[in-house]
C-alpha cells in the first residue's frame, strides 16, 4: 500500500532498470571501429597508397589526418586526436619491387588495454592480407614469407595493464557517488531530526539549501 501511494519510488521501480538497460546495452558501446589514423607516407606511390586505402577501406580503421612528418604522427597521438599512427617508411617502395621485405610502423595507444590490444590485432591483419595478395599478384619475392611486416609499438601503456586505465575511471564515480550520498544523508538527517521546518522558515531558497549542502562534500571529495 504504501508503494503504491509513493508513486515516485514505483516510477523509479519500473522505469530505472529499463533505463540502465538501453544505457548500458546500447548507448554505452565497447564495439571497437573506425579508429582514427594518422598516416605518415614517406614513400608517397602507388603501392602506399594501395596499402593506406587497404585500412581505410576496413570498418575497424579510418584516416583521420595526413602528416608531414612522423614527430607529427606521435604528436597526433598526444593530444589525442587519433588512436593509431601511421609510419610508412621512404625505402618501403624500393623494397617491395626488389622483393625485398619491408616494414610498416604501427604506433598505437595503449591507454586503454581493450581498444589497444583489438587495434594491434586489426592492423597487422589488415597489412598480412594485404601482403599476401600483393605477393600473388604482383611482386615475386625470391624467398617464401617476404613482403610487408607490420610493426606495433604500444605507447602510454606498453606492458598493457588495465588498472592504468581502471583506476582514474573508477576514481572519479566513487567521489561522484559519495558527494551525492553525503549531500542526500544531510538534507535526510535534517528531516530525522526536525530542524528542516526551521531551515524552511529561513530566507534561503531550496537552491541555496541545496548548494550549502553540497559545496562541503565537494571539498571533502576534492581532498579525497
Amino acid at each position: 500500500m504504501h508503494i503504491k501511494r509513493d508513486r515516485a519510488s514505483l516510477v523509479i521501480a519500473l522505469i530505472l532498470p529499463i533505463f540502465l538497460l538501453l544505457l548500458f546495452g546500447f548507448a554505452v558501446s565497447s564495439d571497437v571501429d573506425n579508429l582514427k589514423l594518422s598516416v605518415y607516407d614517406g614513400s608517397k606511390s602507388i603501392e602506399s597508397r594501395e596499402l593506406i586505402s587497404s585500412l581505410n577501406n576496413s570498418t575497424y580503421l579510418k584516416v583521420y589526418e595526413y602528416v608531414d612528418t612522423p614527430d607529427a604522427v606521435e604528436k597526433s597521438l598526444d593530444y589525442g586526436r587519433t588512436k593509431i599512427g601511421v609510419i610508412i617508411p621512404d625505402y618501403f617502395t624500393t623494397r617491395l619491387r626488389r622483393g625485398e621485405p619491408t616494414d610498416v610502423q604501427f604506433l598505437i595507444d595503449g591507454s586503454d588495454p581493450y581498444i589497444a590490444k583489438t587495434a594491434s590485432s586489426y592492423s597487422a591483419l589488415i597489412v598480412n592480407h594485404h601482403s599476401q595478395e600483393l605477393q600473388k599478384n604482383v611482386i615475386k619475392p625470391k624467398e617464401k614469407g617476404q613482403g610487408i611486416k607490420p610493426f606495433n609499438l604500444l605507447l602510454y601503456n606498453p606492458t598493457l595493464e588495465s588498472s592504468k586505465f581502471n583506476i582514474p575511471g573508477i576514481i572519479g564515480l566513487i567521489l561522484q557517488n559519495i558527494t551525492i550520498m553525503l549531500t542526500a544523508f544531510s538534507i535526510v538527517r535534517e528531516k530525522e531530526k526536525g530542524t528542516m521546518e526551521q531551515l524552511i522558515m529561513t530566507p534561503i531558497t531550496p537552491l541555496e539549501l541545496v548548494i550549502g549542502k553540497i559545496i562541503p562534500y565537494v571539498f571533502i571529495a576534492f581532498l579525497n
